[in-house]
Order: structure tokens, then C-alpha cells, then sequence
């Protein structure tokens, strides 16, 4: 059976981290412009900017002449942006600001033409928690994008609500659902591994620790070739409902 692999451009930028923002900014103004100048010339296809709209925004007030080339590509869809403000750590944030952040983010983004988002989680230091919200916001996108001549068309046949989600919604919603398991699928099992790198005394997270402590390579790698083949099993599991949906 054929896989198909989808590849996308992107970045993955700190604002400030081991340099000063200032100094950072002036290289996200080289790679951003680098950036444009492929996109316009029509040699890259699409780019994905970062999943947070804090570093267009950094970008455009050095650059506020490239704003209208930027909505234009966003609205040709060659450029995506958001769905953060900005990226965030889940270890050292609560909810409420997760929620917060993907909220600012994501009316940002609309703001500037932007309505296609991906689960983009770069550096994932605890960003297990977020994927719920993720998952919702995009099922939830999902469900308002199903066409509504055919909802009008089976409420005029009488249709309870509870068909149209059953008949209508949900078998729409299909691909959209399958997507965000494919990524909480991975994700769960990192979500599991960091719990075990924090708590616990057991488990496969803590002996990719303790292994790498003592300099027991082996424990280490032993580890992470299990975790890898029962996370690829899971992911083979939803490829074939996926499969089975599609033949039906």
C-alpha cells in the first residue's frame, strides 16, 4: 500500500532565547524577506510561519511596507500564520493562558486573511495539554464549514438534528477527525514519557532518564525502540480505520 507523506515549509523561531531579541529580530528580518522573495517568485509553494503571529507582527514594524504583500500571499493561500500569539511553555502556564494565547493568536491570524491552521506545536516542552483545545477548534471549524444548502435541504425533509449530525456532520468531519488523531495519537504517548520523566519511578520515560544518568546507552535506546514501534502500531491502527472509512 502507498504512503503519502505530507511535507510543509516552516520555521521554528525564538524571539529571544540565547541572544537578545533585538538581535534576533534582525535575523528574522533576513530570513522572513528571503522568505517573500522565494514565495513571490513562485520557488517554494506554500510557507508556514512559525505558529505564532508574534514574530509577523515583530517582523512587520521594521517592515510595514511588506503588510499588503503579506496579506496577498496569505490570502493565496502561499502563506499560513498563527495559531499562537506566541509560543508557549505548558510547564510554567495554566490553562487559562493557553486558551488566551490560541485565542489572541488565532483573531490575529483572521485578521490578516489567514482561515487554514494546523496543530503547529514546535519545541513541544509540555504542549500535550494544548491539543485538546487544538482538537476542539478544529472539529469545531469543521463542523461550520459543512455545507449548509445541504442542512437546509434536510431540515426541509424533517430531519431531527440529531440526523443531521449523525448523516451529515460527522461523516463530513471525517478527514478533520482522523488528521487530529493521527497527531494526538504521537502526542499522547510524549504526554506520557514526560510524566514519567517528572514522577515516576517507572516506565519508560524513567529509564531513558536513569539510563542516560548511569550511561546505560543500551536502557536508553532499548526504551526509546519501544516507544517508537507502539507509537508507529497506534498510528497504523488509525491509517487502516481511516483506510476502511475511505473504501466505504
Amino acid at each position: 500500500m502507498k504512503k503519502q507523506v505530507i511535507a510543509y515549509l516552516h520555521t521554528h523561531w525564538d524571539r529571544e532565547w540565547y541572544r537578545e531579541f533585538e538581535t534576533f529580530r534582525m535575523r528574522l528580518l533576513r530570513v522572513f524577506d528571503n522568505v517573500l522573495e522565494l514565495l513571490e517568485a513562485h520557488k517554494i509553494p506554500c510557507f508556514y510561519f512559525d505558529g505564532q503571529v508574534s514574530a509577523l507582527l515583530d517582523y512587520l514594524e521594521i517592515r510595514p511596507e511588506k503588510e499588503k504583500l503579506v496579506r496577498s500571499l496569505i490570502k493565496m493561500k502561499k502563506l499560513f500564520i498563527g495559531p499562537f500569539y506566541c509560543l508557549i511553555d505548558e510547564f510554567l502556564t495554566d490553562r487559562t493562558c493557553f486558551e488566551k494565547n490560541l485565542e489572541i493568536g488565532m483573531k490575529t491570524a483572521i485578521d490578516f486573511g489567514c482561515t487554514d491552521f494546523i496543530g503547529y506545536l514546535p519545541d513541544t516542552f509540555g504542549h500535550i495539554l494544548i491539543c485538546i483545545v487544538i482538537t476542539t477548534l478544529s472539529m469545531l471549524n469543521s463542523f461550520k464549514n459543512c455545507d449548509n444548502d445541504k442542512i437546509l435541504l434536510m431540515k426541509s425533509m424533517k430531519a431531527s438534528k440529531l440526523q443531521i449530525l449523525f448523516k451529515l456532520i460527522l461523516p463530513n468531519s471525517l478527514s478533520e477527525f482522523i488528521s487530529v488523531l493521527k497527531i494526538n495519537v504521537g502526542m499522547s504517548w510524549v504526554g506520557t514519557i514526560m510524566g514519567e520523566y517528572l514522577a515516576s519511578k517507572a516506565g519508560l520515560g524513567y529509564l531513558i532518564v536513569y539510563g542516560g544518568q548511569v550511561f546505560k546507552i543500551d536502557l536508553v535506546m532499548a526504551s526509546t525502540v519501544i516507544l517508537c514501534t507502539l507509537a508507529a502500531v497506534m498510528y497504523f491502527l488509525v491509517s487502516m480505520i481511516e483506510a476502511r472509512f475511505k473504501n466505504h
